[in-house]
């Protein structure tokens, strides 16, 4: 059972965050390793831990197949109309063939006992990224060519606060706003609280 602690996520630093978990492998083998961020996509309400899973999981996949030398890439892309966010991440390495690419998100499935061999692992690393997405209300999706490379993309809702709340700023001359007014700078309606204060020194 999981259950997600969600809350206001720093995209551009959860990235950083989980490409510096794979960079000593990418470097090892000279795999050029870039990110590029829609700069319009800079929080999401999400559980930054199981954001992080599904990356670096999607990261070190990556770099595991591909080749020495080859290119690995996170891109995250903010789609205003769906209301989403799609964090793909793309490799140039072995590819997968179409009549594998379904099984790839079962638990415990490799799809070749040759490369079991070379590429070690227990087949639960897609699977795990594809129930994280899923429990964000969120899906996964692959594109791949064998000998050309894969885009894995995990898509999650665009989850923002739904109300913005301000402290009233005190109007420039010094005078007293009257119980329930507020300033200019308030953007949306806080809670307004009662303090009842018998000493004037108090309030």
């Amino acid at each position: 059972m999981i259950e997600l602690q969600l809350a206001p996520v720093d995209v551009d630093l959860l990235c950083q965050q989980s490409r510096q978990l794979v960079v000593e492998h990418a470097t090892r083998k000279r795999i050029t390793l870039t990110t590029t961020l829609d700069p319009q996509v800079t929080s999401l309400q999400v559980d930054a831990l199981r954001l992080k899973q599904i990356l670096v999981n999607l990261l070190a996949n990556a770099v595991k197949f591909t080749p020495e030398g080859g290119k690995v890439g996170m891109e995250v892309q903010g789609d205003a109309e769906r209301q989403a966010v799609t964090f793909t991440v793309w490799d140039t390495g072995i590819g997968i063939a179409p009549e594998d690419q379904a099984r790839l998100f079962q638990p415990f499935v490799q799809i070749d006992n040759a490369l079991n061999r070379e590429y070690a692992g227990t087949g639960l690393g897609l699977a795990l990224v594809l129930r994280l997405a899923e429990l964000h209300g969120g899906s996964v999706t692959l594109e791949s060519t064998p000998g050309a490379g894969s885009h894995f993309s995990a898509t999650l809702p665009w989850a923002r606060p739904e109300h913005v709340c301000s402290m009233p700023t005190p109007p420039v001359d010094g005078t007293t706003l009257p119980f329930g007014a507020s300033g200019p700078a308030n953007t949306a309606a806080c809670p307004v609280i009662l303090l009842a204060e018998d000493h004037e020194e108090n309030l």
